[in-house]
């Protein structure tokens, strides 16, 4: 078979970006299709994701661009607190791993790590690859790469072996059904236009970008916050903010410990200055005049609890009012680390208000 068949049979091997080169037949035949007595192993033909970049090129960009894509190398992953260059080696698993299929799906199921290409991280094989083949998400593909279709590389059963790892997807499974939607897929990976090719016509498929805690317009969207003034006992006035995770169908923030989502209020007089102490709680939490943590804590903070955001839930920041206050600053910060200060980390949003 040339390269230029190979590649092209390629391109229907992965949901969302798969080709319909020919439609009909059974899984065995599927299975069966591209295979030849005394030709290359599979793993020879597509020893890596570069092997669906030729067909799948659209697909591929996204995944470059992709937290899956960095998994291994991001700097942030191999920090010393963290996976300390892998040298933690239970990290490895979900960072670089062998196929999911091969260990089993589901929160019970754990991914086993492999040897080779490691710097590509969760790549198209650690999700697709089945047997001598790949999951497809369609039926009826025939590829030089034998896909199969299989449901389950569309279902939550596929992210959960390193997902749960961190709870995300029990914390899924206990939000409203309104925010749950069918899967993961739902707002991690939206539906994209593919355009027509002289194999296809124009489709829908999923973006493979893995949507995350870095997507600005996910991030917007996951959380609302209202304030008012209310008086106390004492007759003093006190800003009232309260945050609801009212868009996340999981804890805000999740899954790993480092993530940090801080709720800043900056008391301001007339001609907006700061008015009142400014906050020092720590490192990572100083600025402001209050502030209130979202995180789940690493294991040796002593004395810390898991103050994520459970989906639905609210939680409320009380702010006395100092002499002179005609407004407050609200800021939602996201850190990639908790011990950022608050001019690295990303804007969630902002809002005023004033009374």
């Amino acid at each position: 078979m040339t390269r230029a068949l190979v590649a092209l049979a390629i391109l229907v091997a992965l949901g969302g970006g798969a080709a319909w080169l020919a439609v009909g037949g059974d899984d065995a035949a599927n299975t069966k299709a591209g295979a030849t007595a005394s030709g290359p192993t599979f793993d020879e033909r597509f020893p890596d994701s570069r092997s669906c970049q030729p067909c799948h090129q659209e697909v591929f960009d996204e995944w470059k661009d992709s937290q899956h894509a960095i998994a291994f190398v991001n700097p942030l992953v191999r920090r010393e607190d963290m996976a300390d260059g892998f040298r933690k080696k239970d990290c490895i698993p979900c960072h670089a791993p062998r196929p999911v299929f091969e260990a089993g799906l589901g929160k019970s199921a754990r991914v086993l790590s492999r040897e080779t290409a490691r710097a590509e991280g969760v790549d198209c094989l650690s999700c697709h690859r089945v047997g001598d083949g790949v999951a497809a998400s369609r039926p009826g593909l025939v590829g030089a790469c034998n896909p199969v279709f299989r449901s389950e590389v569309t279902s939550t059963d596929l992210c959960a072996p390193c997902h749960n790892q961190h709870n995300t997807i029990d914390e899924w499974e206990a939000s409203a059904p309104a925010l749950r939607g069918a899967n993961c897929n739902g707002c991690h990976m939206p539906e994209v236009d593919r355009p027509a090719t002289a194999t296809q016509p124009a489709r829908k498929g999923r973006s493979h970008r893995s949507h995350g805690g870095k997507d600005a317009t996910l991030l917007a969207s996951a959380a609302t916050i209202e304030s008012k003034v209310s008086a106390s006992d004492d007759g003093s006035r006190v800003l009232e903010v309260t945050l609801t995770n009212s868009g996340c169908a999981h804890n805000f923030p999740t899954d790993a410990r480092h993530r940090a989502v801080d709720l800043v209020v900056t008391l301001l007089g007339p001609q907006g200055e700061q008015l009142g102490t400014i906050a020092k709680l720590g490192p990572g939490e100083e600025g402001g005049n209050a502030r209130l943590r979202l995180r789940n804590p690493y294991r040796d903070e002593f004395g810390k609890t898991n103050t994520q955001l459970p989906s639905g839930a609210s939680t409320v920041l009380r702010v006395p009012l100092v002499p002179g206050a005609t407004s407050a600053d609200i800021r939602l910060l996201m850190k990639r680390t908790p011990f950022l200060p608050d001019a690295e980390a990303q804007v969630v949003s902002t809002s005023t208000a004033t009374w």
